[in-house]
């Protein structure tokens, strides 16, 4: 059970720096689009 509170953020931070990655990539193709239209 002592692990549990070390691991959780841990995991947490991966899930946020994946969301962040994806919300990147959406960023450069909107505005790729934006920029070719």
């Amino acid at each position: 059970m002592d692990n549990f509170p070390e691991k959780y953020p841990l995991d947490q931070f991966a899930i946020y720096g994946k969301l962040d990655d994806f919300s990147i990539k959406i960023q450069e193709m909107l505005s790729f689009i934006s920029i070719q239209r």
